[in-house]
C-alpha cells in the first residue's frame, strides 16, 4: 500500500504488521484520542516512531480504501447521509475532534450505518433544547455537503413556537489548509454562504439564529492553539444563547428542560408537521377548561346586567388568569405570550356573544392583556403567590362584584362549575377550594374556608373533598310511600353498628333516592297543599337544593329523581354540578340563580305519584312527577342512575361499595311456566298490572343490574331488602309502618347481611396514597406510600377492631405486607390514620392491590384499588414539573410528625433526601384548624 502524505507532512512506508497493530489498538481503545493511540502504537512497536498526525492519516486512508472496495458511493457522500456524525472529544479540553466513531473493522461488511429519519429527530426533537451546533465540515463532506444538511434542517420550518430570537446558532467548522491562501478560504466561505441563503431559496431564520464559518489552525499547531478559537466561539455563542432565552423568558430550569424534552418526544413521534408549542405542553397536565369561553359569557352577562366598569371587568378577568396560568412550580413565561396562546381566543369568543359592537370585544381583551402583564409585573417583582395577588384583587374589585350570584359559574376562578355555596350566597368549585381553604386536623380531605373570596364575609364553612386515589361510595334508596320505613330502619341499624363517633352518611360519597307508585289511572287522591305545607315546615320555605347547608359539611353529595309529564324523561335535582355531560336523563339547573328549586319544591316532585298527588309545578323550571315515571317505569330505583352519576362527576374514579336500599318486594320465588290459562288471572288487564308492578319494583332493577355484573364486581354490589310475608302493603298504608320496621329486624338474613355491608364501608374506608416519585433500582421500583382513612381516625380503628375479634392485616395481592390494622399507626399530632408502607414493582404497570385480610380466607381491598404506578401518579400529579390547578395543594395538612414516620426519610441515602427537600417555589404548607 502507498504512503500516504496530507499538508506536507511525509509518512514512513507501513508493513502489513503494522496495519495490523493499529486496527487492534484503535478497536481496543477508540474512544481515546490520536495522541494517546499514538503511545499506545509506540509502546506496542518501539521500532517504529510516528506521529499523531502520521497515525491519524494512516487509519483515514485505510477507512477510505475499505470504503471504495464495499461501495460505489464515496466517503464524504456517505458520511453526508449520516447528520449524526458528532465530534466525540471534549472542544473545551485538549483533546482533539474524533471523526464518525468508525472503530471496527470488517472487510465482509460496510463500516458505517445510515439513519433514514436522522434529520428529522434532529431538526423536531433536538433544535428546540439546542443552543450551538457545530458542523466539523470534514466530517461530513465538505462545506457544501455542510450546507446541503443545513438546508435539509432549515426546509422543516420553525421546530417549536418558542420566540425567533430563541433559535440555536451553528457553527460550521473546517480544518486549517497551510497550502491555500487567504484569498481561496474567503471564496470558499462566500461559495458556501451563498448557496445556502441565496440558492435554495430557504428562509434558515426559522431554524437558526445565526450561522457561522470558523478555520482551525493548522495540523501542526498545538491542540490548545488550534481548538482555542472554535473554544472561545463556542463559549461566545453559549452565553449569547443564555442573554437571548433570559430576555425572552425561555431559560428553563433543569427540571423544566427534561419535562419539556419528554412532551417533545411525544410530540415528535405523533407528527413531525406541526412545531411543539412549549406553552400548550407545560399544560398537559393542566389544560384550560374546553367550556372556559361559556363561564366568560356567562360572567360578561352578568357583568352588563349590573352595568359594572370595563375596567373592572378585565381586571377580574386577568387576576383569574393569573391563578390559573402560574400556579407553584410553573415557568415564568412571558404573560403575553401565554395569554394569545391559552386565552385570549376565549375571551374574544366570549365578549363577541355578549358585546355587539365591532371593536369593543377587541378593546376588551387587550385590556385584559394589559392588566394581565401588570399582574405578573407584582407577582415577579415581589416575594408573593399568584392567590395572593388574586385575593388582593379580588378584595380591590368587592364593591363592583360582590353582588354577583352564579350557580353554573365559580366567580372565583371562571373556569369551572360551583360545587358549594357559602353563607353569603356565592358559590365556588372544588379547585378553589383547595386554593383559599385551609385543613381541618384530624382529616385527610377536610378544608375549612373562614371567609368568602369574592365578598370577604365571614362563613366559616367545612367542606369534604375526594382524596385522587380514593373510590366512590354510592347510597341509593327505592321510593315507596310509606314503605320508605324500611331503608330507614335498615340505616338506623347500620348507624348502631357504627356508634355515635361515626356518622353512617360519611361513608358515602354519593346518595341517591326516589318515590314510587303501583298504579296510575287518576291524579290527586290526597291533598297536596298539605303536603307541601309539611315539606316547607320540614324543609324550610326558603331553602333553596343547591344552596347553603349550615348543618352538614359540604360536599356530601345528594340527589332525588323526578320526570317531566311529557316525556316521562330522567330529570335530577341535585346539590351539586359536577364537570361531566350526562346523556338520557338530565340535571336541573337554571340559568338564573333565583330560580333554583326549593329542598321541599324538590321532595314534593319526587313524591308527585300520579294515583296520589298532582304534578308538582316548579316557576321557571318545569312540572314534574315521581321520578319512578322516568325512563319507562325503571328508575324506582335509581341505581343506574346513580351509577352513571358517578362516572359523570368522577370519571376515572373505581367503585368501593353500591348499596341499594330495597322497599319491600313480592316473595315469588322463581317463575315457573304453567300451561293453564284463565280469563280472570292471564287476561290483558291482569298481565299489564303484573306488568307494571314489577316496572315499579326496585328488586326488577336490581335484578338486571346483577346480571350484568362479572362475579368480581358483585363483591361491591350489596343490596337490602325484605320480603313480604303476606299481602303486598300499599305506600300509603301508615298503619303498616310499624310492622314493616319489625319485619326488618326479624328477617334471616338481615343482620348478616348488614354485617358484611358494614364491614365493607369500614375497610373501604382506608387508601393508599404515594409520599414521592419512586426510584428504579436492581430491576424494581421502590414504592413508598401511606395507607390513610377517609373518615375520623380514632372512631373507624376503634369499630373496626370491635367489630372484628380476628387480626386484621395489610396485603398487597398474595403477598403479606408486615403491617396490620393498628390505633397506634394514628399521628399523635395532626390525630390522623397514617401507616407508612413500602413495596416493589416490575412495572410501572404492575397491578397494586392493597387488601385487608381477617382469619384465614376473609380479605377485601381498599379504597380505590386495584391501581397501578402509573395511575397513581398521574392522579396526584407527582411528575407535574409545572405544577396543577390546585397549586400544589393535594391534601389538607402537612404533618412534620407524619413525614418524618415516611420510608422515603428514613430509608434513603443523603443525597437522595437532598434531592426531596421542596422547593423555594412551592406553596406555602397551610396551618391547621383545630375544630
Amino acid at each position: 500500500m502507498p504512503p500516504a502524505s496530507r499538508a506536507g507532512v511525509r509518512v514512513p512506508r507501513w508493513s502489513r504488521a503494522d496495519t495490523e497493530l493499529l486496527l487492534r489498538i484503535k478497536r481496543e481503545h477508540g474512544s481515546a484520542n490520536w495522541e494517546t493511540i499514538s503511545v499506545y502504537f509506540a509502546a506496542s512497536n518501539p521500532q517504529q516512531h510516528r506521529s499523531c498526525n502520521a497515525i491519524k492519516i494512516k487509519f483515514k486512508s485505510l477507512m477510505q480504501s475499505s470504503l471504495a472496495e464495499t461501495s460505489d458511493t464515496p466517503v464524504s457522500s456517505s458520511l453526508a447521509q449520516n447528520p449524526r456524525a458528532t465530534s466525540s472529544g471534549s472542544i473545551l479540553s485538549n483533546d482533539q475532534p474524533q471523526g464518525l466513531g468508525l472503530y471496527t473493522w470488517n472487510e465482509k461488511r460496510k463500516c458505517y450505518e445510515e439513519f433514514p429519519t436522522a434529520c428529522t429527530q434532529d431538526a423536531r426533537l433536538l433544535f428546540p433544547f439546542t443552543d450551538v451546533i457545530c458542523i466539523f465540515a470534514e466530517d461530513v463532506g465538505g462545506l457544501d455537503a455542510a450546507g446541503n444538511l443545513l438546508i435539509k434542517w432549515a426546509r422543516f420550518g420553525r421546530p417549536s413556537t418558542l420566540p425567533d430570537l430563541v433559535r440555536p446558532q451553528v457553527l460550521v467548522i473546517t480544518d486549517g489548509d497551510s497550502s491555500a491562501s487567504i484569498t481561496h478560504s474567503m471564496l470558499e466561505w462566500d461559495d458556501f454562504r451563498y448557496h445556502v441563503v441565496q440558492t435554495e431559496k430557504v428562509d434558515l431564520t426559522q431554524s437558526f439564529a445565526a450561522i457561522k464559518v470558523i478555520q482551525l489552525a493548522g495540523e501542526h499547531s498545538s491542540p490548545m492553539v488550534r481548538y482555542r478559537g472554535l473554544k472561545d466561539a463556542v463559549c461566545k455563542a453559549l452565553d449569547e444563547s443564555r442573554r437571548v432565552k433570559a430576555l425572552n423568558t425561555t431559560l428553563f430550569s433543569a427540571v423544566h428542560q427534561a419535562a419539556l424534552f419528554q412532551n417533545a418526544l411525544s410530540h415528535v413521534a405523533q407528527t413531525i408537521q406541526e412545531p411543539f408549542d412549549i406553552i400548550h405542553s407545560t399544560r398537559k397536565e393542566n389544560e384550560v377548561q374546553a367550556d372556559y369561553s361559556t363561564h366568560l359569557e356567562r360572567f360578561f352577562s352578568l357583568t352588563t346586567k349590573l352595568k359594572l366598569p370595563y375596567d373592572s371587568i378585565a381586571h377580574y378577568v386577568a387576576s383569574a388568569i393569573l391563578v390559573d396560568a402560574y400556579p407553584p412550580k410553573m415557568h415564568l413565561f412571558n404573560p403575553q405570550i401565554v395569554y394569545h396562546s391559552l386565552y385570549r381566543a376565549h375571551c374574544l369568543q366570549a365578549a363577541q356573544k355578549i358585546f355587539p359592537s365591532d371593536s369593543f370585544p377587541e378593546y376588551l381583551c387587550q385590556a385584559v392583556e394589559n392588566h394581565l402583564t401588570k399582574a405578573f409585573s407584582t407577582y415577579t417583582s415581589q416575594p408573593t403567590t399568584s392567590i395572593d395577588i388574586h385575593r388582593s384583587n379580588l378584595q380591590q374589585c368587592k364593591k363592583h362584584f360582590e353582588n354577583l350570584r352564579s350557580n353554573r359559574t365559580c366567580l372565583t376562578c371562571l373556569q369551572r362549575k360551583p360545587e358549594h355555596v357559602l353563607a353569603c350566597a356565592h358559590a365556588i368549585c372544588d379547585v378553589c377550594v383547595y386554593r383559599f381553604a385551609e385543613g381541618m386536623v384530624g382529616f385527610e380531605y377536610r378544608y375549612v374556608l373562614d371567609a368568602c373570596p369574592i365578598c370577604s364575609s365571614q362563613c366559616g364553612m367545612v367542606v369534604d373533598l375526594k382524596g385522587p386515589t380514593t373510590g366512590v361510595s354510592i347510597l341509593c334508596v327505592d321510593g315507596g310511600g310509606s314503605r320508605g320505613i324500611i331503608p330507614l330502619e335498615v340505616l338506623s341499624s347500620l348507624q348502631k353498628m357504627a356508634g355515635p363517633d361515626l356518622p353512617i352518611q360519611e361513608f358515602f360519597d354519593l346518595k341517591f333516592g326516589t318515590s314510587a307508585v303501583k298504579c296510575w289511572f287518576f291524579d290527586g287522591v290526597y291533598d297536596s297543599k298539605a303536603l307541601e305545607a309539611s315539606l316547607q315546615e320540614t324543609f324550610g320555605p326558603h331553602t333553596r337544593f343547591f344552596g347553603h347547608a349550615p348543618l352538614r359539611p359540604s360536599g356530601s353529595k345528594v340527589a332525588v329523581t323526578a320526570s317531566n309529564i311529557n316525556e316521562a324523561s330522567a330529570f335530577v335535582f341535585s346539590n351539586y354540578n359536577g364537570e361531566g355531560h350526562r346523556r338520557r336523563y338530565r340535571l336541573i339547573r337554571p340559568s338564573d340563580v333565583e330560580h333554583e328549586p326549593l329542598v321541599w319544591e324538590a321532595a314534593r316532585a319526587t313524591t308527585a305519584a300520579p294515583v296520589l298527588l298532582q304534578p308538582m309545578r316548579i316557576p321557571f323550571v318545569g312540572t314534574f312527577q315521581d321520578g319512578a315515571m322516568a325512563g319507562g317505569c325503571k328508575h324506582n330505583n335509581p341505581v343506574n342512575l346513580a351509577i352513571w352519576e358517578s362516572r359523570c362527576i368522577w370519571p376515572s374514579a373505581k367503585l368501593d361499595v353500591v348499596l341499594s336500599l330495597g322497599t319491600g318486594t313480592r316473595d315469588v320465588g322463581s317463575p315457573k311456566a304453567t300451561g293453564v290459562r284463565s280469563i280472570w288471572k292471564d287476561g290483558w288487564a291482569p298481565r299489564v298490572k303484573r306488568g307494571f308492578g314489577s316496572a315499579f319494583d326496585g328488586q326488577y332493577a336490581w335484578n338486571i343490574l346483577w346480571n350484568h355484573l362479572d362475579d368480581r364486581a358483585r363483591q361491591d354490589y350489596f343490596r337490602l331488602n325484605i320480603a313480604f310475608p303476606s299481602a303486598e302493603p300499599s305506600i300509603d298504608d301508615t298503619d303498616c309502618m310499624e310492622y314493616l320496621a319489625h319485619c326488618v329486624q326479624i328477617q334471616p338474613s338481615g343482620p348478616g347481611q348488614r354485617s358484611e355491608v358494614f364491614s365493607a364501608l369500614l375497610i373501604s374506608s382506608f387508601f393508599f396514597e404515594l409520599d414521592s416519585l419512586h426510584h428504579y433500582e436492581s430491576g424494581f421500583y421502590h414504592c413508598t406510600g401511606f395507607i390513610c382513612c377517609k373518615v375520623r381516625s380514632h372512631a373507624l380503628i376503634k369499630t373496626l377492631l370491635r367489630t372484628h375479634t380476628e387480626e386484621m392485616n395489610f396485603y398487597d395481592g398474595i403477598h403479606h405486607l408486615g403491617v396490620r390494622v393498628s390505633a397506634d399507626d394514628i399521628c399523635t399530632a395532626c390525630y390522623r390514620y397514617r401507616r407508612p408502607i413500602q413495596f416493589l414493582k416490575r412495572s410501572r404497570e404492575d397491578p397494586i392491590e392493597l387488601s385487608i385480610q381477617w382469619g384465614d380466607t376473609c380479605r377485601r381491598k381498599i379504597s380505590g384499588m386495584p391501581h397501578t404506578l402509573s395511575s397513581l401518579i398521574n392522579k396526584q400529579k407527582l411528575d407535574s414539573a409545572f405544577g396543577s390547578a390546585n397549586h400544589d395543594a393535594p391534601r389538607a395538612l402537612r404533618c412534620p410528625s407524619c413525614e418524618s414516620r415516611s420510608y422515603t426519610h428514613k430509608g434513603l441515602t443523603r443525597n437522595t433526601r437532598k434531592r426531596l427537600i421542596p422547593s423555594p417555589t412551592l406553596a406555602v404548607p397551610k396551618k391547621a384548624k383545630h375544630y
